[in-house]
């Protein structure tokens, strides 16, 4: 098995066709997590391994969490574990007491798949004024029209995380 930071590496940036695969994979894994009440917490490229036939894996649990649920739904919590990797950590992690692990996890996987087609994550880290790259995400996202095709959809809790995950992709 080969680590996914090994194969960008090695070239550069990897094919629209195998980083689709690679990403639909990891949806449905990090799909199946959710759906067992267990975020992993640490996603991204050295944590995600391909075998020779191509399957992805997900591994090193070592910052997992079961999140349980309430008759209200997921509980949001903060985890009192350090992040290994800030680039793929979602921007609420550093700014809120309290956070739905899914959507933590959803977005690395979407940070994860703009490596894999351009080599190198988008920005070191997502959190406003400590990264140029991220405030240039910001500005240029709310300068051109928004995130109104965000917010203008209704509650989108219903739908299936691969959806949800493509929403994210194809917005950042």
């Amino acid at each position: 098995m080969t680590a996914l930071s090994t194969l960008i590496n090695r070239s550069r940036r990897l094919e629209g066709d195998k980083a689709d695969s690679y990403f639909k994979q990891v949806i449905c894994g990090v799909e199946y997590l959710h759906h067992c009440s267990v975020a992993h917490q640490d996603l991204r490229p050295e944590n995600l391994v391909v075998t020779m036939n191509g399957v992805l894996k997900i591994a090193n649990f070592d910052n997992a969490d079961y999140y349980g649920s309430s008759r209200r739904g997921h509980q949001k919590r903060r985890s009192m574990k350090s992040w290994s990797s800030s680039e793929y950590v979602a921007p609420e992690v550093f700014v809120e007491a309290s956070f739905d692990p899914r959507p933590v996890d959803m977005w690395a996987v979407a940070v994860i798949y703009l490596e894999m087609r351009t080599g190198r994550p988008p920005w070191s880290l997502a959190a406003e004024g400590a990264d140029e790259s991220y405030d240039r995400y910001l500005q240029e996202r709310s300068g051109l029209w928004g995130f109104r095709p965000i917010q203008n959809l209704s509650d989108v809790s219903h739908w299936p995380l691969s959806l949800r995950v493509l929403l994210i992709a194809n917005t950042l």
